[in-house]
Parts: structure tokens; sequence; C-alpha cells
């Protein structure tokens, strides 16, 4: 088969199909190519992503991986989604060829994963709905134990840009570190902005059986204002944090423009808390807040409500 173009509509590859070859396949905006319980190694021809959708748009019967690179160019945002809850996996390289679009968006209610240890793209990512996993393949080494230095990866599954938005959906990240109970911290230098809906983020094991209390440490957190930019958005001011195998959130950097809800996780806030309003924070879910350091913090009050 030749090189073809998506023009419009919804081009989908279901079970038992096969998308293979040299040639490419492009996706043109207003357009979506799909994919439906297939094998990886079934799909492997290069896509062009010119500011169409690509995933899962049809609610996949099962989980589900793609082998093919994904070449992103043009300067419209392109749309990531998945419907179903079933992992769908981008597992070829995502590149960017002659991008201007800004960003990426992932959108739909299911689960969507970025698990090619070499992307390369470095626009920030969105997410705006449903669940986006970025799934580090190389396993963190020994160390990494306070008074330490962290452990970090090289792994790029969610690109090279450590900006993220949460704008309604959930960051995932998946990494095996020490199988047992070491009190190890991996550094990912994340910039998180929750902006005009509540975000969220989880953590956990890939697939280690006995790994558990491992620390993540991102770069910042930041609840976003409203603004003219948000249309005077306030539900930006809640964020979850779900912990698998008693794992937690270390966030050197917090930046609240609202009361701000931090809710379910562990919070081991370690560094300055910038509040310009000088906000409230509230704590909910069960679990602990800490707050580590002697550097500024100005938020109001802090109410810790189980």
């Amino acid at each position: 088969m030749e090189n073809f173009i998506v023009n419009g509509g919804i081009f989908n590859i279901e079970a038992g199909s096969l998308l293979q070859g040299t040639g490419t396949v492009t996706v043109n905006p207003g357009a979506a190519l799909g994919f439906w319980s297939v094998t990886a190694a079934n799909v492997t021809r290069p896509i062009v992503l010119n500011g169409g959708t690509l995933g899962d748009p049809t609610n996949t019967g099962a989980a589900q991986a793609i082998n093919s690179p994904v070449s992103v160019t043009g300067a419209l945002r392109p749309n990531f989604t998945a419907v179903s809850g079933n992992q769908t996996n981008l597992a070829g390289v995502i590149s960017e060829s002659a991008f201007t679009g800004g960003g990426f968006d992932k959108r739909g209610a299911g689960l969507l994963a970025f698990s090619n240890v070499a992307n390369s793209f470095s626009a920030p990512i969105t997410v705006r709905a449903g669940t986006l996993r970025g799934i580090f393949g190389t396993a963190l080494p020994a160390g990494g134990v306070s008074p330490g230095a962290p452990l970090t990866t090289t792994d790029t599954p969610l690109g090279t840009n450590q900006n993220i938005t949460l704008a309604g959906g959930t960051l995932s990240l998946l990494v095996n570190m020490a199988n047992d109970n070491t009190q190890q911290v991996w550094r990912n230098p994340l910039n998180i902005t929750v902006d005009q809906a509540p975000g969220g983020m989880a953590f956990d094991r890939l697939s280690n059986t006995a790994q558990v209390d491992k620390m993540l440490q991102i770069n910042s957190l930041t609840i976003a204002p409203a603004s003219a930019a948000n249309q005077y958005a306030i539900g930006q001011n809640q964020f979850t944090f779900t912990q698998g195998s008693t794992h937690r959130l270390e966030i050197p950097s917090l930046t609240i423009n609202n009361d701000t809800l931090l809710n379910l996780g562990d919070f081991h806030v370690s560094g300055t808390i910038t509040s310009a309003g000088k906000n409230s924070i509230v704590h909910s879910g069960g679990n602990t807040i800490q707050f580590l350091s002697t550097s500024a913090m100005e938020h109001n009050a802090l109410f810790n409500v189980g």
C-alpha cells in the first residue's frame, strides 16, 4: 500500500487488521486514526499527525499497543485520545517535524500511554480528560536514599519539555525502582500546572511486585489563577495525588493562586509556598501532609480534614 491520507471522519484499524509497510498514514485536521483491540506487531506503518486525532476514539474492547512511529507536524495542536479504560499504548517513537502548534492535547475519558523511552518531541502536554500515562521502561538503580542525591532517568516517554498542564485530567507515572521498601527518591523535574479544572497525578511501580514506600520528587506544582486566558475559571484549585504501593509525592516549590485542596495522597512540601493572596490549603483523603523546609511559606492557613 502506498501513502494514504485521512482527511475526515474516523479511519479505524481493528483487531486482526494489519497496518504495516513503509508508506505513511497522514492524519489531517478534522480526521482521526483510531485503533480497536490491535496487536502491537500488526501496526508498524509510520504515522504523520498533522492536526488530527490519534489513539482510541471508539472505546477499544481490550488493552492494545501500537508500534508505529508518530511524527507530529503542522500548525495545529493534535489530539491524542483514549475513550476506554483499557490502556492504549503508543509504543513507537513520537517526534516532531516542522511543528508549530504549541503543544499536544490528551482528550477522552480513557487511558492513553506514551511508553517509548526515546520520544523526542519538545511540545508541552495538556491533559484535558482521562489519564495520560508515562511509562518509564528503564529500571532505576540502587541508591537515591536521603541524604544522598535522588535518582534520575534519561527516559523521555513524555518528551523533552518538562511543562505539563492538567486541565481536567490525570498524569500517571510508572517506573520500577528497588523491589523492596527502601525509601528511594526519584526526581522527575516536571513543572505541573493545574488550570481550568481539577487535575491529578498518580505514581506506582511498573512491574515489580514488592516495590513500596518510594518518593516522586517533581520540580514544581502551580495552581493557576483565574484569568481571561482560562475564562476566569476557579475549578483548578483541586489537585489529587493517587499513590500506588504507598508511594508519595514531594513538591519542592508550590504556588497557589486560590484556596487549594490537596486531596488523597501523602504530600511532602519541601520548599517554598508562594501565595500572593495568602490563600489557604485544605488537605483531605486520610493521608499525611508534611512541611519540610524553613523557606518562605506564604499560605494563610492549613486545614487538615482527614
